[in-house]
């Protein structure tokens, strides 16, 4: 294979061509890891190939942390921002056929989260309904747990966990009110706060507050504690 690879890479480079790999959810694999090692050899001999790999925080980090990956560590990282919510406020007036209101509701829900945009237009759009029913937001809530919240509550740790039923309670909290509630210090805040951070759950970009960035998140945790 890294023969056949090298040879269909130098008739690409003769015709001034290149080769853009575009990896989604990107994971820690075996196949994964033997294709970024590949990648390393190409790159080194200067062959026009590109990496695209998009994936959650911790699936990133278990790749950088692989033996004999370095080229993941030095290669540039992007930090997914929110969607711009006027921009999916047009999308589903214009799509859906919507009011303005219902439009701005559904995209205020979504917190610019890509898959809730997603989700909230498929299952109105399945819906035919003009406004927010329960039934399309249990649809929405299902979806966002399935394939997005189950893993990532599985691998918190309980501290995080445990602040999370408090912080949840809000959209944005102040630090100082956190620490009240859960008669803790700024000390034993700090390591869940960074982690918390990193896993994109928490906005703590506003100094000495606290945002969940996760749309129904709380009606998440709630399910969990409660179940």
């Amino acid at each position: 294979m890294d023969v056949i690879l090298k040879k269909i890479l130098t008739e690409v480079q003769k015709k001034e061509k290149k080769v853009l790999v575009v990896i989604d959810e990107a994971r820690k694999t075996d196949a994964l890891v033997d294709f970024i090692q590949e990648f390393q050899i190409l790159i080194r001999n200067e062959f026009p190939i590109y990496l695209i790999a998009a994936g959650l925080y911790d699936d990133i980090e278990s790749l950088e942390n692989a033996d004999g990956l370095t080229f993941f560590l030095r290669a540039s990282k992007y930090e997914m921002k929110p969607l711009n919510l006027t921009i999916i406020e047009d999308d589903y007036e214009r799509t859906l056929g919507v009011s303005e209101d219902v439009a701005i509701e559904m995209a205020a829900l979504t917190k610019g989260y890509a898959f809730a945009y997603q989700a909230f237009g498929k299952y109105m759009w399945e819906s035919s309904d003009k406004q927010i029913t329960k039934t399309v937001l249990a649809q929405v809530d299902e979806a966002l747990s399935v394939k997005v919240y189950d893993k990532i509550w599985s691998e918190l740790r309980e501290k995080e966990k445990w602040y999370l039923r408090f912080i949840v309670e809000k959209d944005s909290m102040d630090v100082s009110e956190l620490l009240e509630l859960t008669k803790t210090s700024h000390s034993e805040w700090s390591g869940p706060r960074k982690r918390l951070i990193e896993k994109g759950i928490l906005d703590g970009s506003d100094r000495g507050m606290i945002k969940v960035r996760l749309p129904r998140f709380r009606e998440y945790v709630e399910k969990c504690t409660n179940s």
